[in-house]
């Protein structure tokens, strides 16, 4: 573990925090694989504290998901917002633009919209196709 200035401890710059409050992380993005959408959810699966206060109704936050033009598909979508709204994860900023996305795609992220613990700032959803 990276040492602070005087060798004597971890550096207080990298975010230590007590493993039962939510982890935060400023910025996540992914681009389309032949894997979908699993490397993003692993991804974020990896970033969530093993052990949470039982009360907690967050267990990440992410400041901004960007998404856009990724070749996320609506299954993804669905696949994504299932699992933010099942493992309590609350992002900031939302960027979808340039994917496609049609209306399931859509619900899915009113459903985690509707179920989220914590307000989202920003949603970007230019260059879907969206008719709902």
């Amino acid at each position: 573990q990276p040492q602070d200035s005087s060798g004597i401890g971890p550096r207080s710059d990298l975010g230590a925090v007590d493993r039962r409050e939510p982890a935060s992380v400023p910025c996540m993005s992914m681009h389309y694989t032949a894997d979908g959408v699993e490397p993003l959810l692993q991804q974020i699966a990896g970033l969530i504290p093993c052990k949470l206060a039982r009360n907690s109704k967050v267990s990440l936050f992410i400041g901004s998901l960007d998404l856009r033009s990724s070749g996320l598909k609506d299954e993804g979508a669905r696949v994504l917002f299932k699992y933010l709204t099942k493992v309590k994860v609350v992002c900031r900023r939302i960027m979808l633009s340039g994917n496609n996305l049609g209306d399931r795609a859509i619900s899915a992220l009113c459903g985690y919209l509707w179920k989220s613990t914590e307000a989202v700032w920003e949603i970007s959803l230019g260059g879907n196709f969206i008719t709902e």
